[in-house]
Formats: structure tokens, sequence, C-alpha cells
């Protein structure tokens, strides 16, 4: 990843790419992902964005983007979230545990926090 560009500058490389290939104004993406029209716009202006804001828009571009349209360099793409039929995500650190029990030889014997 280009550590050069920022989380605001990745998400505004992704979304302008993603609106010049779709033909979708910036303001109806923003609407759909962060729930205000202008919110990319102030983002592109200088404004700042949460990491979990940040993460839900980057995620949500990841799961739209067209299939012939490379993903921007420097910007690390998110894995899809998991679907119904893929295993639940660990919620703390014992179902962690628990679920590297049933795939790390040797997991189970080690002493762990």
């Amino acid at each position: 990843m280009d550590t050069s560009l920022s989380l605001c500058d990745q998400l505004m490389c992704v979304a302008d790419a993603f609106c010049e290939a779709t033909g979708r104004k910036r303001g109806g993406v923003s609407k759909a992902i962060l729930n205000r029209g202008a919110r990319l716009d102030e983002i592109a202006a200088g404004a700042d964005i949460g990491v979990r804001s940040y993460e839900r828009a980057i995620l949500w571009f990841s799961e739209h983007w067209p299939d012939d349209l490379p993903w921007p360099e420097g910007v690390t793409r998110p894995a899809p979230k998991l679907s119904q039929d893929d295993p639940p995500i660990a919620k703390n650190a014992a179902e962690r545990r628990a679920a590297h029990r049933q795939c790390e030889p040797g997991f189970a014997e080690r002493k762990h926090p």
C-alpha cells in the first residue's frame, strides 16, 4: 500500500474511480454509504472521517466494485463480508482460542492470556 495516501485520500480515490466507471454521482453514492449526500464532498474538501465509517465505506465499494474495473493502486481492498454459509466470526478471546484449537496443532497445550 502507498503509505503516502491518507485514508481519506484512499477513500476519495476509490469513490471517484467508482463514480467515473459506473456513471453514478458522488452525492448518491455518499448517501447510500454514509447516509449523507454531501459527506464524500466534505471529505474531498478536507474533512475527516472516523475509522468505522471509513471501513464501512471501503467495504461497500469493494462489494459493489465493477468486475471489469481494476481496484485503485495504493489502496488495500478489503475482503468481502462472510456469507451466511461461512462459519461465524469469534466474538471474544475464548471463542478465538476455541477456533484455533480446531486448526492449529499444539495451540491448546500452550498458555494463553
